[in-house]
């Protein structure tokens, strides 16, 4: 039996796929929801076998710095941890700090991997066509390909090269250029999850775009060229922005369970998105999941609206107002 259990992350992303033989977190979200509510869990649970770490963005990468610092956690440390970054096999010096958030989180990923190596901890990439296996449980890897790993190297490069800059007029152009469908987030980790030689049973698609996860999900065979796929549970991709959620997707990719790892910040869940989230939801009789009710007077304003429309479209909200989301991946 596998189970997902998707953490109030922030505005980030954490994910804990457990199975009889086997544990892996996925993403680690912002520093301070995973202090308040990821490392309490983490602490009274099984030791981690597997961290993944999908991209480099600071509200996926944090808490995942956080766990392989705190003393308290120690134990429940997995020894191996799967991230693409592009630091020199050298433990190398972590990015000069102080800078802007919006361009320091290759920042945040040189530090991570120095901090990973220090503690002897096994860090390696993970790119299409991998299958990650443990006795009961499988992911199999996605994306990113190699052609968006090329990119995301790129601007990893171009951030450090900016880091290391006393300009900061520089800095700010940079960040200005990136958007929301940009080389970090289209090289995240995507992966299946299913039990060995048995159907999908959960789509985690990190912050990548529609279009990416059509052509993965086409390159892998796992659908034709104008096919549908059809998966228990779906972790919506980018917190339900709707710069990374399409139509198209929405129709070809449908589940029995939706989950929104959004907190209200960036206004996410944009509303177009949700629509087309309930719209899937209605056609599938399946029920909507939210991981977070917000941190400001807004942010849980706008999650409280979309719980609303949620339930005055007669769809199933899976879990109450901060509760956690669990659900137990069974085939459909």
């Amino acid at each position: 039996m596998i189970k997902l259990r998707a953490f109030d992350a922030g505005a980030g992303d954490s994910l804990l796929i457990s199975s009889d033989s086997a544990a892996v977190l996925i993403d680690g979200g912002e520093s301070g929801a995973f202090d308040d509510h990821i490392a309490p869990e983490l602490a009274t649970g099984p030791q981690l076998d597997l961290v993944v770490v999908t991209h480099w963005d600071g509200d996926h990468i944090l808490g995942i710095r956080n766990l392989y610092q705190q003393q308290e956690l120690a134990e429940v440390r997995a020894p191996a941890v799967r991230f693409n970054h592009f630091m020199s096999p050298d433990l190398g010096t972590p990015a000069p700090s102080g800078l802007d958030v919006t361009i320091s989180s290759v920042e945040d990923g040189s530090e991570l991997v120095s901090l990973l190596r220090n503690r002897e901890v096994d860090v390696s990439g993970a790119s299409a066509g991998e299958s990650i296996a443990f006795d009961d449980l499988v992911l199999s890897v996605l994306g990113p390909s190699q052609e968006l790993l090329d990119e995301a190297e790129s601007e990893w490069n171009e951030h450090i090269a900016a880091l290391g800059q006393a300009d900061v007029g520089l800095m700010a152009a940079i960040a200005a250029v990136e958007p929301d469908d940009s080389p970090t987030n289209r090289a995240s980790i995507t992966t299946l999850v299913s039990e060995p030689g048995g159907p999908p049973l959960a789509l985690l698609t990190g912050d990548t775009t529609s279009a990416d996860l059509i052509d993965q999900l086409v390159s892998a065979g796992i659908i034709g060229t104008w096919g549908c796929l059809h998966v228990p549970v779906l972790k919506v991709q980018h917190h339900a922005s709707e710069r990374n959620v399409t139509t198209d997707f929405m129709e070809r990719v449908t589940a029995d369970h939706y989950i929104i790892s959004a907190n209200g910040r960036h206004k996410n869940p944009d509303p177009s998105v949700l629509t087309l989230i309930i719209d899937a939801a209605v056609n599938e009789d399946a029920a909507i999941w939210f991981t977070s009710e917000g941190n400001t007077a807004n942010q849980r304003e706008r999650i409280e609206q979309a719980r609303l429309r949620v339930e005055d479209a007669s769809v199933r909200i899976g879990n109450a107002p901060n509760t956690p989301v669990e659900i137990v991946l069974t085939p459909g």
